[in-house]
């Protein structure tokens, strides 16, 4: 069983450029026997992944979906029939030992439990960022000597490099654009 872990930003701005490149690497694991594939519950970059492994288990039903969740908040009765919903798509749902874990720290160390159960890591991580908890799970991933892979790219956000001048620029073109 070959075990492939997805970690990335909480907020995306170009998630259909994403969600291709997700839906690609996706296929292509599968088609090199990865089985079983663990991902989180926060932000952008794990709604799309999640999405995308359920729309890859409709064409390969032997894959494993895995959910981690890294808060007891999803075992509350609000949460019963999400969880549901998930689970007659084929996930399956699973909490590492977080119970005694600082609840700043339970999404690091969940994350930190999946990339140990891994042979491959897909990361959609923005390196020049100062810190996030994704980017200390790719710093991990490398030293740890995990084969890896980074979605991120410059080009998936428009204004990334720009300086104030292009910006406010940008801004003015998008504003006389939206108000013509």
């Amino acid at each position: 069983m070959k075990v492939c872990s997805f970690f990335g930003h909480h907020a995306i701005n170009s998630k259909e450029i994403v969600r291709e490149k997700i839906s690609l690497i996706i296929s292509d694991l599968i088609n090199s026997n990865f089985s079983t594939f663990l991902v989180g519950c926060h932000g952008d970059f794990d709604k799309l992944v999640l999405e995308e492994l359920i729309k890859a288990k409709k064409l390969n039903c032997h894959i494993e979906i895995r959910l981690i969740f890294t808060t007891l908040t999803f075992l509350k009765p609000k949460y019963f029939d999400y969880v549901e919903s998930l689970r007659e798509k084929g996930v399956q749902t699973k909490i590492y030992e977080i119970e005694s874990i600082y609840y700043k720290n339970k999404i690091t160390f969940s994350n930190k439990c999946m990339l140990n159960k891994s042979q491959y890591a897909v990361f959609y991580v923005d390196e020049s960022q100062k810190q996030s908890g994704a980017k200390s799970i790719l710093k991990l991933a490398k030293k740890n000597n995990i084969n890896y892979l980074n979605l991120f790219s410059k080009s998936d956000n428009p204004l990334y490099d720009l300086t104030h001048e292009e910006f406010r620029e940008k801004l003015k073109e998008f504003l006389m654009t939206t108000h013509s």
